[in-house]
């Protein structure tokens, strides 16, 4: 059969009643201290937690603030740019009108041309006659 094991003299049988010395059992109405509110690891927690936040906050403000800076320094060089394309294309414009000008004026000039060389071309009833030949010489 099954060997009998000794009784535990520090382990209260499962029937008897548990034995708490005098001062450390607490009351039925009373909490115990340690137990009363939120612990201290959970609040150290939040509050590093809290600290993190915070730091992050400053972090992305600084963020935002440079951004904001780099957007405004941004916006006053493309003002700039605008008004530089702005003058370019008015120069552009004049530019294009003088080339206008001096193609027409060229035009002018080849037709002044052309009617100067018909004037000076020689013409058919003016020609200059070609010299007679000269008689062959006689072989006597």
């Amino acid at each position: 059969m099954a060997d009998a094991k000794p009784a535990d003299s520090a382990r209260p049988a499962e029937g008897s009643p548990r034995v708490v010395p005098l001062g450390t059992r607490t009351q039925p109405g009373r909490r115990d201290p340690a137990r009363e509110g939120v612990s201290w690891n959970s609040f150290w927690i939040v509050m590093a937690l809290l600290v993190f936040a915070l730091a992050a906050l400053l972090v992305q403000t600084q963020r935002v603030s440079n951004q904001a800076q780099q957007i405004s320094a941004l916006s006053g060089q493309v003002e700039g740019l605008e008004g530089q394309l702005s003058a370019a294309n008015v120069q552009l414009a004049g530019y294009d009108r003088q080339l206008g000008l001096i193609r027409a004026n060229v035009a002018t000039v080849v037709d002044q041309v052309t009617a100067l060389s018909k004037l000076v071309a020689p013409t058919p009833a003016f020609a200059p006659t070609p010299p007679a030949p000269a008689p062959p010489p006689d072989s006597d």
